[in-house]
C-alpha cells in the first residue's frame, strides 16, 4: 500500500521535474559511490562533489530569489536576504574543501530546506512541491555526508 501512495505521490509530480530532479541526484549518488568503491580518483571526485554541491545550493538559494521577485514586487527583503543564505553556506563549505566542506554543503541543504518549510514563500505551491524537495534534499545530503565518510 505505501509503494502505491509513493507512486501516486510521483506521478502528481510533472514529467519534466521528475526527470531532471533525478538526473540532478546522479553526480551526487555516483560521487558518493566512487568515493567508496575508486580510490584511485577520490580526489578528483571528492573537488567535483564540492563544487556540484555548492552549485546545487546556491541553485535552490536562488529558486527562492524568484520567489520574491513574484511574491514581494521588490518592496520586502526578507525573501530577497534569506535566498542568499545558500549561496553563502555554499562558498564556506567549498572554499573549506575536505571532508568537513562537504559536510557543511550536506547539513547546508538539510537546514536550507527545514527553513524553507518553516517560512515558505506566500507563491501557491503545488502540493507535490516540498514533499519531492524533500526527497530530493535527503538524498543529495545523504550522498555528500556518505563521501565525507568516505573521504
Amino acid at each position: 500500500m505505501a509503494a502505491q501512495t509513493g507512486s501516486k505521490f510521483l506521478l502528481a509530480v510533472p514529467l519534466p521535474a521528475r526527470v531532471l530532479g533525478g538526473a540532478g541526484l546522479l553526480p551526487f549518488v555516483i560521487g558518493a559511490l566512487a568515493m567508496r568503491f575508486a580510490p584511485e580518483i577520490k580526489p578528483d571526485v571528492a573537488q567535483a562533489l564540492l563544487i556540484y554541491g555548492a552549485v546545487t545550493l546556491s541553485f535552490v538559494g536562488g529558486m527562492r530569489w524568484g520567489f520574491a521577485v513574484l511574491e514581494d514586487k521588490g518592496e520586502r527583503w526578507g525573501g530577497y536576504g534569506l535566498s542568499v543564505a545558500p549561496a553563502l553556506v555554499a562558498w564556506l563549505g567549498a572554499a573549506g574543501g575536505g571532508p568537513g566542506g562537504l559536510l557543511v554543503l550536506a547539513v547546508g541543504l538539510g537546514l536550507w530546506f527545514a527553513a524553507e518549510r518553516a517560512s515558505p514563500p506566500s507563491l501557491a505551491l503545488p502540493g507535490w512541491y516540498f514533499p519531492y524537495r524533500g526527497a530530493l534534499t535527503l538524498i543529495a545530503a545523504a550522498s555528500l555526508a556518505a563521501a565525507a565518510f568516505y573521504w
